[in-house]
This record gives C-alpha cells, sequence and structure tokens, in this order.
C-alpha cells in the first residue's frame, strides 16, 4: 500500500465525499475551527456533553483515538503517534470499512507522513485499498 499526497489541483474535496460514507477521514483534535470541528458539522455530529467530556477526555488526556462510528470520521490527538495511526487502520478494517482513507491533520511538531507511512508498513490491509494525506500537511521533502 503505499500514501498518496492529495493536492488541490486534483480536484477531491473530502467535504463533498464524506457525506456519502465512502470514504474514512481522519482528523486532528478540534482546536478552534479545525478540520476535525468541519467534519463534525458537515455530518451534523452532536455530542452530549458526557459524551464532549469522554471525547476530549480520551484525546487529550489519554491521547488515544476516538473512532465516531457509525459515523465516517476518526479523530487523532494532535500530538500524532504510529499507535493513533494503527487504531484508525483497525477502526476502517473492523468497522467503517471503507476502500478509501484520508487523512487531513493539524501540523505539529512531528513528521505526520512520516508516521503515517511507518504504520502502513506494519498493517495487513484487507479492504483499504487507497490512503492519502492532505498535501498542506506534508513537509516539502514529501512532496513530488
Amino acid at each position: 500500500m503505499e500514501l498518496k499526497i492529495n493536492y488541490y489541483e486534483t480536484g477531491f474535496d473530502a467535504l463533498e465525499v464524506i457525506k456519502e460514507g465512502k470514504i474514512h477521514v481522519i482528523a486532528s483534535a478540534p482546536t478552534g475551527i479545525s478540520p476535525a470541528g468541519c467534519y463534525m458539522i458537515e455530518l451534523n455530529i452532536q455530542l452530549t456533553n458526557k459524551q464532549r467530556d469522554t471525547f476530549y477526555d480520551t484525546l487529550l488526556e489519554k491521547k488515544e483515538t476516538v473512532c465516531l462510528y457509525p459515523k465516517n470520521l476518526s479523530v487523532v490527538p494532535l500530538d500524532l503517534s504510529e499507535e493513533n495511526i494503527l487504531e484508525c487502520f483497525d477502526a476502517n478494517e473492523k468497522y467503517i470499512k471503507a476502500e478509501t482513507m484520508y487523512f487531513d491533520l493539524e501540523k505539529n511538531n512531528n513528521d505526520i507522513y512520516d508516521i503515517v507511512a511507518e504504520a502502513i508498513k506494519k498493517y495487513q490491509f484487507t479492504i483499504t485499498k487507497n490512503i492519502y494525506i492532505e498535501s498542506r500537511d506534508v513537509e516539502e521533502k514529501w512532496k513530488k
């Protein structure tokens, strides 16, 4: 499996196709206006106070991935680890079952492309066929 970089010129717009349920979108923990917040609005995900507390505790304190199944959205901590990516792969293969995964992450102090690419090497996919990462999240050294 190869990690592909999504460039705006390709015409792929995750906000358009996420509503169709054909892709699994992975976004960083919401901090103000963020990809995760936008996707949650688009998918009409509304959390109760208790769910919101659990959501943020899991992301910010435990640094674990939150899969919002049956919606096709997973949210990862800003301090991204390879384990978070592997949790997203598991969520997709076991529950969401989309052929395409799309990473739209906030850039932090780590190399997002490298973390996702390394996790791909360690995972045995059966359902997932395509994995994309948003180009604005990728360091120049990975761009072609």
